[in-house]
């Protein structure tokens, strides 16, 4: 399915792995869709990446350039997310 592109924030959003709960978002600065298609391994260059996309512990380089507000990686405890939130 492709959407019609709309205007969202990108943030990075932490949940726990107990719970499932969202912990907090964290909002990103300077989004490259084809940077984060790159990163993330999306292999449909249309594909917008509106949906959720896993964030694993080899992406945490990639994304600290790209947040102020910096999460306490512990993939042990919480999962990480890249998530477009409409405006």
């Amino acid at each position: 399915m492709v959407m019609n592109e709309m205007e969202v924030i990108r943030c990075i959003a932490q949940y726990s792995t107990v719970s499932g709960q969202l912990v907090e978002e964290h909002p990103l600065i300077g989004f490259n869709l084809l940077a984060f298609q790159k990163e993330l391994s999306v292999k449909e260059k249309t594909n917008p990446m509106y949906e959720c996309d896993s964030i694993n512990c080899v992406n945490t380089g990639f994304l600290r350039k790209h947040l102020d507000n910096e999460p306490t990686w512990d993939f042990k405890r919480f999962r990480y997310f890249l998530e477009a939130l409409p405006i």
